[in-house]
């Protein structure tokens, strides 16, 4: 069974149908205004961070009095740390309709989340244990600790390291680097391991200690420097000065 929401139903246009019945209901569907999915069912899992801090302001705001049904929702997202983007947006209309205003200095922040179309939130319901241990490194650049993926998956910075950089790490390249590793069985002329990102290759010699037969260069400008290794003058270990 395929099941689709009417919104993506009526965007994509509908489904080749037999039935001369259901497809006069089809076409009147097509033809009518497209569903929101900004209301009911819809929007029933999107959510946007609800503070403790901008709970107890609000419900000093919207008390009972204003509007009782808000104030219990807001009583309770209080407990929930969360509350879904159209209460949200709801609430914004509400005090903007009584002339009331938050003067918490965070709310502001607050607000371009609820008003921002294209972002929200979902609950996690459960996580599920790998027992999988890995080793990671990570580089934290201040004021920019997470972002979002293409995929919309909510990541911190990471850095990834492509080049050796520790004792290990060198053992375990030597070790992939012998003959009887580096060859196929059939044949002496299929390589098993070979670098497939220059750009990896090139920053790993980039960091090597510079050899005997390793020149000194002196430039004016970092241009020159370029022209000169691009014509095959300096070697990528060699010893740069500039000015």
């Amino acid at each position: 069974m395929l099941t689709v929401s009417t919104p993506d139903l009526h965007k994509l246009g509908g489904f080749p149908l037999f039935n001369n019945h259901k497809k006069e209901i089809l076409r009147q569907f097509l033809d009518a205004p497209a569903p929101r999915k900004d209301c009911g069912g819809y929007t029933r899992d999107k959510y946007v961070p609800f503070p403790r801090w901008l709970g107890e302001e609000l419900r000093k705001l919207i008390t009972a009095k204003v509007h009782e049904s808000t104030y219990v929702i807001i009583c309770r997202s209080l407990k929930q740390q969360r509350i879904t983007k159209v209460t949200a947006q709801q609430i914004l209309t509400l005090l903007q309709e009584h002339n009331l205003t938050c003067t918490h200095p965070r709310f502001k922040e607050w607000c371009a989340f609820v008003n921002c179309e294209s972002v929200h939130f979902e609950f996690v319901k459960s996580i599920d244990v790998t027992e999988q241990v890995e080793d990671g490194y990570d580089l934290t650049v201040p004021g920019y600790e997470t972002f979002m993926s293409l995929d919309g998956v909510i990541l911190s910075n990471t850095l990834q390291i492509h080049v050796p950089a520790t004792d290990a790490a060198m053992k375990e390249m030597r070790s992939l680097t012998m003959s009887n590793l580096l060859f196929g069985d059939k044949t002496r002329s299929d390589l098993m391991v070979f670098p497939q990102h220059e750009a990896i290759l090139g920053v790993h010699l980039a960091t090597q200690p510079s050899g005997p037969g390793a020149k000194t260069h002196t430039f004016k400008t970092k241009e020159e420097a370029m022209e000169a290794y691009h014509r095959g003058e300096v070697g990528l270990t060699d010893i740069i000065h500039l000015g």
